[in-house]
């Protein structure tokens, strides 16, 4: 919508709460004993505004300001792992960086690149392969590797599918 309408594109962070408010509850680092569930909605961190005038996005610049202490990082450019660039042809989404960050974490940058990395026969399993000595760093790749279903919608089938 903002591509076709060519509307504005800004970006917010908003402050932590735990350096610029006051609290009056218990607060964990770490999630107490016996807690499971996360409850979605709770954390503002990131915001991107639209719209078509750029009074009004200032407005609300303003009024999310007074509410938390925002830091206006102006014209969205880079936004939770998305290059984002206009030009007259319209947006440009990428995650390259994220991707060779990936990679790069992953300790993969020296690997020579193939056209289809597994045949379409490849099992996913090994009933004889060693236990993972720490699972953590296997699921937050399969977690980031999820993430990059918004430039690449084809990743999510092969992620779900081959873990």
């Amino acid at each position: 919508m903002v591509a076709a309408k060519q509307w504005h594109l800004h970006q917010l962070d908003v402050n932590n709460v735990f350096l610029h408010g006051y609290l009056d509850e218990d607060i964990y680092m770490l999630p107490p004993e016996g807690y499971t569930k996360v409850s979605p909605g709770q954390c503002i961190d990131d915001i991107l505004l639209t719209g078509t005038s750029e009074d009004a996005i200032i407005s609300v610049k303003t009024y999310f300001h007074d509410l938390f202490t925002i830091k206006d990082l102006g014209v969205a450019r880079y936004f939770l792992g998305i290059e984002i660039a206009r030009s007259d042809a319209g947006l440009f989404l990428s995650q390259r960086k994220y991707v060779l960050d990936i990679i790069k974490d992953s300790k993969l940058d020296n690997a020579p690149s193939v056209a289809t990395p597994l045949t379409p026969d490849w099992q996913s399993y090994n009933v004889d392969s060693p236990v993972l000595h720490d699972p953590s760093v296997y699921r937050r790749l399969v977690g980031r590797l999820l993430y990059l279903d918004f430039t690449r919608p084809n990743l999510p089938y092969a992620v779900i599918l081959h873990h």
